[in-house]
């Protein structure tokens, strides 16, 4: 195993691994690199779809997106695919992972597919450091408000990059906008641009110049890195310490990846 940093202070790349050899009796490896360092990205893998459900099987327990049935055979992986001919893409808005439920996912997979000759990255945030980075005064202001998390913040359809689609109704949660990881302790920032509407018990308009401040703070370089996708890449990513988004920057390429959300593990 080869281990290259993707920045500073979160991420790792490995090389020279093949998760085929992965078992119950070694998976302790990939969890704690994923606990340390909050994003693995882990190159040139060539997995059926069969494999890539087992591998994420010994990591947490298996989550599904209320707005896509997965693929036909495979229930349990959403594909998300920009077509050639699409100029909006899927997530380009910075976000964490379906907060609008009321058990979000604790962890992401994806695995690329196909992807651009270039362009199609995915920018991540390290929202711990970005809390870190608060004031003291900012932190005594935000450690005790929660937020309300809503699907359809923002107009945008979903379904035209999804492989299956399922019927679903708007779907709101209440979360803490201070998130303290259940593992490490560790405080990150639980506010996001694309599904957080509201502080629990304020308007939107009250809520707005702060959700705004937040969201624009996490995005700041000095938190954040960039993850390129080749074919047979794969990343996981703990929901809970980062957000991110899609750059949409590659127009007349395909691109498809292949998603599975978890909860943690035990």
């Amino acid at each position: 195993m080869r281990i290259n940093n993707l920045s500073t202070h979160f991420g790792i790349e490995v090389n020279d691994f093949d998760l085929m050899d992965i078992n119950s009796d070694n998976i302790s490896v990939i969890k704690d690199l994923l606990l340390k360092n909050q994003i693995l990205v882990i190159r040139d893998q060539k997995l059926s779809l069969d494999k890539y459900k087992e591998i994420s099987l010994l990591l947490g327990d298996i989550t599904f997106y209320p707005f896509s049935k997965g693929l036909p055979d495979h229930p349990e992986i959403v594909q998300i695919r920009k077509e050639k001919h699409q100029h909006k893409n899927f997530s380009e808005m910075w976000h964490t992972d379906s907060t609008y439920l009321d058990n979000p996912p604790d962890f992401t997979m994806l695995y690329a597919e196909v992807v651009p000759p270039m362009g199609g990255d995915t920018v991540f945030s390290n929202t711990v450091k970005a809390y870190n980075e608060l004031s003291d005064a900012m932190k005594i202001v935000i450690d005790n408000l929660e937020c309300i998390n809503v699907s359809d913040l923002h107009s945008q359809d979903r379904t035209q990059h999804l492989a299956t689609i399922q019927e679903s109704k708007a779907l709101s949660s209440i979360h803490p906008v201070v998130m303290k990881h259940p593992k490490t302790g560790v405080k990150s920032i639980y506010v996001n641009e694309e599904h957080t509407h509201s502080f629990n018990g304020m308007t939107r308009a009250e809520s707005k110049g702060l959700i705004d401040y937040l969201t624009n703070f996490i995005k700041r370089s000095e938190f954040t890195l960039r993850v390129n996708w080749k074919p047979g890449t794969i990343a996981i990513w703990d929901n809970r310490t980062t957000q991110h988004h899609a750059v949409n920057d590659y127009h007349g390429h395909l691109r498809v990846m292949n998603r599975i959300t978890l909860q943690d593990y035990n």
